[in-house]
């Protein structure tokens, strides 16, 4: 079954019906891409085996995830982007700390459940703007994504506009507090798209605000309540996530693995996985770092290269990896290795982009690590411990 058909169905949890005038020249059973032939539009259709937290709870702290990793990928596509010769500006926007990427964030009701959307940019200079907008939508240890992506190659007319009329009726106003009033937030304001329907900001936003006036994006039942404290008979462990993580769908098949999203299945993504090496008992500190390298090396993602190992003992017994790599982009995990009453060996893995500190990587596994209780019963593991990305 396509994902188009699944949607329709509403058998994922969501119903999904895209307006007639889109054409589907690509359905396959992950992603779907649509496109408006005459309005010269496209959307994207993604299904993610990721979780994502919409506790309401740490909204501010999902509003300073995406603010980061909104930054970050706007530097990463800044950096690679094809100019055809242009010169590239001295530095990207981003440059000026008081300058964000995104436009808007909210949250919003789509049937019996919630979803939210981010509009950012991924490109703004002389000659180049592009704008994205996400409607992500938690369904039960996966996530719906939906994208939008408008392009213009002449840059500055709405800046400009509003710069003018300002100017006009300023009267008495101070022409440098007049400039501060016109910040990026003023220009972007959804209350000057109608002056502007071509803008990328004003398209995006509309496609954006047509799934969610026409209840194009249903979800059929409210999702259940995830229990603060989870017990995975994989691990024989009981845990609470870090906030703002949640468990991924079939992850119990090999022991745990926790996601923390922002506005993307694929950028700003942090994984918090789980393994437990049932066949593997540990008797000294020193084996624990002899297999905490070892399972590291093996571990390390195809294709990656710039790869940096080191394993590391601090006060107190605790063994930590910390490798670092490039594959689309540069990358790093923090592992922590611990040994359990029977002796056996616990992997706690933390990995995101490099512009997310390690140091908040050990926080996260540090606050699992506070949580986490053995159970009674144990289950035998369902696949390989080595086979966790």
């Amino acid at each position: 079954m396509t994902i188009l058909e699944a949607l329709h169905s509403g058998s994922l949890g969501v119903h999904f019906d895209y307006p007639d005038r889109y054409h589907v020249p690509q359905n396959g059973e992950r992603d779907a891409t649509l496109v408006d032939p005459e309005g010269g539009f496209g959307m994207r259709v993604v299904l993610h085996d990721l979780a994502l937290d919409l506790d309401p709870a740490h909204e501010d702290a999902w509003r300073q995830d995406v603010e980061r990793d909104a930054r970050a990928l706007f530097e990463r596509f800044f950096a690679m982007m094809p100019r055809d010769g242009a010169p590239a500006p001295k530095e990207p926007r981003t440059a000026d700390a008081s300058w964000s990427p995104v436009i808007e964030t909210g949250r919003v009701r789509l049937g019996a459940g919630h979803g939210v959307t981010v509009l950012h940019r991924l490109c703004y200079e002389p000659g180049h703007e592009t704008v994205m907008g996400h409607l992500l939508v938690p369904l039960d240890g996966r996530m719906l994504e939906l994208i939008v992506v408008e392009t213009a190659r002449g840059t500055g007319l709405r800046e400009s506009v509003l710069t003018n009329k300002a100017l006009a009726a300023r009267g008495d106003e101070d022409l440098q507090a007049m400039m501060r009033r016109l910040d990026q937030r003023h220009i972007d304001d959804p209350a000057h798209d109608a002056d502007f329907p071509g803008h990328p900001v004003t398209r995006a936003r509309a496609a954006l605000r047509e799934l969610l006036d026409t209840g194009a994006v249903v979800v059929m039942s409210e999702p259940p309540a995830r229990p603060r404290s989870l017990e995975i008979d994989a691990l024989g462990l009981a845990l609470t996530p870090p906030a703002r993580y949640a468990p991924v769908v079939g992850a119990s098949e090999y022991g745990l693995q926790l996601s923390r999203l922002s506005f993307s299945g694929t950028d700003g993504l942090r994984l918090l996985s789980l393994v437990r090496m049932r066949g593997m008992r540990v008797a000294t500190t020193a084996e624990l770092m002899q297999l905490g390298d070892a399972a590291v090396r093996q571990t390390t993602p195809p294709g990656a290269t710039a790869v940096q190992l080191e394993t590391i003992l601090y006060p107190g017994d605790r063994v930590e990896t910390l490798l670092r790599y490039t594959t689309d982009t540069p990358r790093h995990t923090v592992y922590r290795w611990r040994t359990l009453a029977d002796g056996t060996a616990l992997m706690i893995a933390c990995a995101s982009e490099d512009h997310v500190p390690v140091d908040e990587l050990r926080a996260d596994i540090d606050a699992l690590v506070g949580s986490l209780r053995e159970l009674e019963t144990e289950a035998p593991p369902r696949k390989p411990w080595w086979k966790f990305w």
